[in-house]
């Protein structure tokens, strides 16, 4: 192990109690931490041979590091003298420490010791805002999921210890950690009781702490695509958590809890990835999607001027094309312009999963454009640009698959499952456009799944002076504000 990589594992943690530690003029310090991670990650990616950080390792520092820096900047301006704020600050550095190890550490036993480092220190930035409104009830499901993870993680450990042939139950075991830690059914309700967190620890949750499970899988490639079940496990679960909490995602009418709905779903996406073993297609979701809600979050408070021009400006005439020719379009246009590219580029059944990613990507976006299209000519801008972007998603995935030296997903055959959910979602997407008793009960379910049930009060020092009624009426109330909604 070299020193440089060391450096990179404990500098943002180390930097962030020091600078905490050295006061509040101090505490712009924090950043340089992580700034250092982020440098020898890019580093590492440029083909620096710094022992154990492979390419892949460093892109995962790069990512750790500049998001960690960006947020804890956010933070020491927005959380000045308020409670908890230094807390925060130094936790936030801790779990970077801990993820930067477990994303490119070697050995099995390191690898859980910096992931359970990371969930402790965010449990604590949680319980840092414990007196915030949901703040109890979304520290107590925190536990809960985190607890699962970690137990699967350290169990997985222990079976690799004693030598014992039990690859598919440690495969199993990984799935378990990566699922709970990244928000999946039927542990996702945590994710969705912190949306009252300050925002920088929303923007680092969503779009750092539920990657985790991402780059676990990602690490531990070889152990996962060596069992069948337990990559089936993880198709399944990501499948079922991406259709119910796009449907939640549907009733919500607050922009965190929108996202934080969304995070869900992305997260089973890129489970699914995982479980395709299309690796290429999982670095590029985590690397998005760490991007877009550490965006989305931060930029959250623009909701408000957002709301002010919509209703200074008028809203553009809703679309009137019919929900069924909506999906057969988006179904067709990015299929047919991917098997021009394939052809062209000699993509066959080889590269059978990133062609089913590919499409996925160009008919959800297509679906979403067409919503707002009116004309004719509107429609074909809108597939023309839906399915360049299917395109670029199945290049870019094939050449970063080659540039780093991934493992291919040749002719993978449970490629055609990742179908499966596309259709169920389609399929709901349909019935809630068409109304009627099916969507009535979409409409209940989704709300439920929105806004779950507050978990049996455990005493965590919170008030409960400051817990909305949601969280003291139980799921009746939760269900009348999603109606009302």
């Amino acid at each position: 192990m070299s020193t440089l990589a060391l450096i990179a594992w404990l500098a943002p943690g180390v930097g962030a109690l020091l600078a905490v530690a050295a006061g509040r003029r101090a505490g712009q310090a924090a950043v340089i931490g992580p700034t250092v991670t982020a440098a020898i990650g890019a580093a590492a990616l440029a083909g620096a041979p710094i022992a154990p950080i492979d390419a892949v390792g460093g892109l995962m520092l790069l990512l750790v590091g500049g998001l960690t820096a960006t947020v804890q900047s956010y933070a020491l301006r927005q959380l000045a003298n308020s409670r908890g704020a230094a807390q925060t600050t130094a936790l936030l550095g801790v779990a970077a420490s801990g993820t930067s190890v477990f994303a490119t550490a070697e050995p099995f036993v390191a690898i859980a010791a910096g992931w359970s480092v990371a969930s402790i220190a965010f449990l604590g930035v949680l319980a840092a805002h414990r007196h915030l409104p949901t703040g109890p009830d979304a520290l107590r499901r925190a536990i809960i999921a985190f607890a699962v993870a970690d137990l699967a993680l350290w169990a997985a450990v222990v079976l690799d210890a004693t030598g014992a042939e039990a690859g598919t139950a440690i495969a199993v075991l990984l799935v378990i950690a990566a699922a709970a830690r990244a928000a999946q059914f039927p542990l996702h309700g945590w994710l969705v009781t912190t949306v009252a967190a300050p925002t920088p620890v929303c923007a680092f949750l969503h779009a750092g702490i539920v990657n985790a499970g991402g780059i676990l899988l990602l690490r531990q490639q070889d152990v996962l695509t060596a069992s069948t079940p337990a990559m089936a496990l993880a198709i399944a679960i990501g499948g079922v958590t991406m259709v119910t909490a796009a449907l939640a995602m549907a009733v919500r009418s607050d922009v965190k809890g929108q996202l934080a709905c969304s995070t869900s779903a992305q997260m089973g996406f890129m489970l699914m990835t995982c479980g395709l073993g299309a690796w290429a297609a999982t670095i590029i979701h985590i690397v998005g999607h760490a991007m877009y809600k550490a965006a989305g979050f931060l930029g959250a408070g623009g909701a408000i001027a957002e709301h002010v021009r919509r209703r200074t400006v008028p809203l553009a005439p809703a679309a009137h094309t019919a929900p069924a020719i909506q999906a057969v379009l988006s179904g067709l246009a990015p299929a047919a312009g991917l098997a021009l590219v394939a052809t062209a580029v000699g993509a066959g059944s080889e590269k059978s999963v990133l062609l089913v990613f590919a499409w996925i990507t160009g008919a959800v976006a297509l679906w979403s454009a067409l919503r707002r299209a009116n004309t004719p000519g509107e429609m074909l801008a809108a597939s023309l640009v839906a399915t360049a972007m299917a395109a670029a998603y199945l290049l870019g995935a094939t050449g970063l698959s080659e540039a780093l030296g991934l493992p291919s997903a040749d002719g993978h055959p449970a490629a055609a499952w990742a179908l499966v959910p596309l259709a169920a979602a389609l399929s709901a997407m349909l019935a809630w456009r068409h109304g009627g008793p099916v969507r009535d009960r979409l409409y209940m379910r989704a709300v439920r799944l929105s806004r779950p049930r507050p978990t049996p009060h455990w005493h965590l020092g919170g008030d409960p002076a400051t817990r909305p009624a949601s969280a003291v009426s139980g799921p009746s109330t939760a269900v009348a504000e999603g109606g009302a909604a």
